[in-house]
């Protein structure tokens, strides 16, 4: 009896196995199994991917990222993952390995990101990054106790506008003069990273192109 139960126990455990490992993708050196998939799930959780080929693409591109850095420019690679591995990041269900691949990925996007910010970027354009937004603000004459009126993020200055992106705003309020008035300011923890996520994302779409320039290129 207790052969035939380790028996099943062990034909489930394979087939388990036999699914998680089942290989959806398999180009160009490249090998995407079910697993990868799932753990892509739960790591980024928020997100609602129309179907599983957009998330397909987007793991071939950090194995690629990967692999192409391993060859074209391993100096970079080595040092970027070693300080992946030392935040000893985890998830509970995902692979430590297909983790530090997925947080390499990151890191490298946000490098180049970083750079374009600060050697591409045009201070005068930032505005025009939230002109299809339509981010508001509370308007008070109390200290946020009570607001009066709203004002959209477009009639904020450049200078107030990085200081919400640099989290220098205290208590999430803060004086602007504004129609011949001295008022407050009033902001959330959920606008401010509303408004960090879209000029973040604006700066990843638009140093793509110096992103796989990097990846590319051998050093």
């Amino acid at each position: 009896m207790a052969d035939k139960c380790y028996a099943l126990l062990l034909t489930l455990f394979i087939n388990f196995n036999l699914y998680s490992s089942e290989i959806i993708y398999n180009k160009n050196n490249i090998i995407i199994t079910k697993q990868d998939i799932e753990q892509y799930k739960i790591i980024e959780k928020d997100l609602n991917y129309l179907n599983d080929n957009i998330i397909i693409k987007e793991i071939v591109l950090i194995k690629r990222t990967i692999e192409n850095l391993k060859n074209n420019n391993p100096k970079y690679f080595e040092q970027s993952m070693i300080n992946v591995k030392s935040k000893n990041f985890y998830i509970k269900e995902v692979d430590q390995n297909f983790l530090e691949e997925y947080l390499f990925y990151l890191n490298v996007r946000n490098d180049i990101a970083r750079e374009f910010m600060s050697n591409k970027f045009e201070q005068n354009k930032l505005k025009s990054i939230f002109e299809n937004t339509n981010i508001t603000f509370g308007l008070s004459k109390n200290e946020c106790m009570t607001i009066y009126k709203t004002i959209s993020i477009k009639k904020l200055s450049i200078e107030e506008i990085y200081n919400i992106l640099n989290r220098k705003i205290i208590d999430f309020k803060f004086k602007k003069n504004y129609e011949n008035k001295k008022i407050d300011v009033c902001l959330s923890n959920n606008i401010t990273n509303q408004i960090i996520q879209i000029f973040n994302d604006y700066m990843i779409e638009n140093s793509r192109e110096d992103f796989l320039k990097f990846i590319y290129e051998k050093k």
